[in-house]
C-alpha cells in the first residue's frame, strides 16, 4: 500500500510551473559532505535515485563522483533532462531513466547504492519506503535518505504560510529516532540517522507573500543563522534535513 500524499497530477503541475529547471551542477553541493562519507567508505561506483527528477543529484554524482547512476521516478520530463544534461557538458546515455510507479515497478537491478532526497515524505509510510528502496540494494548496499526537517522552525513557517505544499508531507518520518526504528525493523545494519545542517528556513511560495510576512521571514532567517553560528549544532529545532544511512545486510 502506497499511502500516497500526493497523485501524478499535483507532480506534473509542480514541475510545470517550474521556470528554472535548467541550471549548472556545480562542485558545490550542501550534500556534499554526505557523499563523500558514504561512497569514500563503501567503494560505491553505481546508484540509483528515487524520486529524483530532474536529476540534480544524478548528475551531481556522475560529474564529480564519476558514478554511473540511474533515475527513478513517477514522472520524467526527459526533454528536460536531456537539455539539463546538455547544459551540463553530459550526454543522454551517461544516466539510466526509469519513469515507473515505485509501487508496482519489480527491481531489475541491484546497486551499490539507493538514494532519494525529498520523497519519501510525501508518503503516510515510511516502513514500505524503505523497504523498496532496499529492494534495489546489493547486499552490503548502502541505503542514504534525506528529507526535509518540518518538525522545527522551518515546519513552522511552512505551516503558517504555506499549508498547502505543508500538508502534503508526512512529519513522522522526519524524526530521526523514527528513522532509526524502522531501519532497525528491516532488519539494516550501521544505522545513523541525525539531524543535518545549521539553521535554515524556505517558503516555496516566498514570492507570493506579503511584504510584512517576507520582512518577518527576514528577521528570522537573520536571528536563526545568528544563533546556529554562536551555537554551531545540528539539532530538530534548527537542521533544516534528516538523514539515515545505513547498510543492507
Amino acid at each position: 500500500m502506497s499511502d500516497r500524499l500526493t497523485e501524478r497530477q499535483f507532480w506534473l503541475d509542480y514541475w510545470e510551473n517550474k521556470t528554472d529547471l535548467i541550471q549548472p551542477i556545480t562542485e558545490k553541493n550542501y550534500f556534499k559532505p554526505l557523499f563523500q562519507k558514504v561512497i569514500m567508505n563503501n567503494q560505491i561506483q553505481n546508484c540509483i535515485e528515487i524520486g529524483g527528477f530532474p536529476g540534480y543529484l544524478s548528475i551531481y554524482l556522475k560529474k564529480y563522483f564519476q558514478l554511473s547512476p540511474t533515475l527513478l521516478d513517477y514522472v520524467i520530463h526527459k526533454e528536460k533532462i536531456s537539455e539539463l544534461l546538455r547544459f551540463n557538458s553530459l550526454s543522454d546515455n551517461e544516466i539510466k531513466l526509469i519513469e515507473t510507479d515505485l509501487f508496482s515497478y519489480k527491481p531489475e537491478y541491484q546497486f551499490d547504492l539507493c538514494l532519494s532526497s525529498g520523497f519519501i515524505e510525501h508518503f503516510g509510510d515510511t516502513k514500505d519506503l524503505l523497504q523498496r528502496h532496499i529492494n534495489f540494494l546489493k547486499p552490503s548496499g548502502t541505503l542514504l535518505i534525506i528529507v526535509p526537517n518540518f518538525l522545527g522552525t522551518n515546519g513552522w513557517f511552512n505551516k503558517k504560510f504555506d499549508y498547502p505544499v505543508f500538508e502534503k508531507h508526512f512529519l513522522g518520518c522526519m524524526d530521526a529516532k523514527y528513522l532509526k526504528e524502522c531501519a532497525s525493523e528491516l532488519n539494516l545494519k550501521d544505522i545513523e540517522s541525525f539531524y543535518f545542517g545549521k539553521f535554515s528556513i524556505w517558503l516555496e511560495n516566498y514570492s507570493k507573500q506579503n511584504l510584512a510576512v517576507k520582512i518577518f521571514f527576514k528577521l528570522s532567517w537573520i536571528l536563526g543563522k545568528l544563533i546556529t553560528k554562536l551555537i554551531p549544532i545540528d539539532t530538530k529545532q534548527f537542521s533544516p534535513y534528516t538523514v539515515l544511512i545505513a547498510k543492507k545486510v
